[in-house]
């Protein structure tokens, strides 16, 4: 029998098309071992040992936004005829201002601020048909660099003093009330008013002028 034309002993007929692919080519092998790490990993301690030097570097810039915020981004209410103020439907007005020459420590002696500071006692009249009107107010202190001091600071916790609040430690008190409030600044600070503000009322504030 002769062979189909193209064939040879031993060897299968062609057809027609193309031959059906192979099977795919292995992938080379993943080496073992650790990744290499990333450029962030790699230099993460630099970067944090930076951090200090960042924040001391933007410290002076922050501390002079927070100054310009506290100066222009607020909106202070002045006092009217006979040094009232309407404020969170309330009225207020300093009736006192001066060196706290009266502090106390818990045992009835008296107390002394830390060198280089001074202490002030502001005495505030409050008026109001409802307490609950001024109730949860922050209390500040401005000094004539627009600098602001907290009430009661750390300086003072040796001293018996009032806690900070518009309302009246009676609540039976009747209106109007008067509250003692006390703040320390440096030394050389030359404080120019009490700021009286209410979360509800912002940006607005209530700018009792000490002098």
């Amino acid at each position: 029998m002769v062979p189909p034309h193209g064939a040879f002993p031993g060897h299968p007929v062609a057809t027609q098309g193309f031959p059906p692919p192979g099977p795919p080519l292995a992938q080379p092998p993943v080496p073992a071992g650790p990744r290499p790490k990333g450029w962030w990993r790699r230099n993460r301690w630099g970067l944090i040992a930076l951090l200090p030097v960042l924040a001391l570097a933007l410290a002076p810039s922050v501390n002079d936004a927070l100054d310009q915020y506290n100066r222009y981004a607020h909106e202070a209410v002045l006092p009217s005829a006979g040094g009232w103020i309407s404020y969170s439907d309330a009225r207020m007005r300093l009736v006192s201002f001066g060196p706290a020459t009266d502090l106390k420590t818990y045992g009835g002696e008296p107390f002394q601020p830390p060198d280089k500071t001074k202490a002030w006692k502001a005495t505030v009249e409050f008026e109001a048909a409802d307490k609950e009107a001024i109730i949860g107010c922050d209390l500040a202190l401005e000094d004539a660099e627009g600098r602001l001091f907290s009430t009661n600071p750390a300086e003072l916790s040796g001293a018996r003093t009032p806690s900070p609040s518009c309302t009246p430690e009676d609540d039976e008190a009747p209106s109007p009330w008067q509250v003692e409030m006390y703040f320390v600044t440096p030394d050389s600070a030359q404080p120019a008013a009490v700021r009286i503000s209410s979360g509800l009322h912002h940006p607005r504030y209530a700018r009792l002028v000490t002098s």
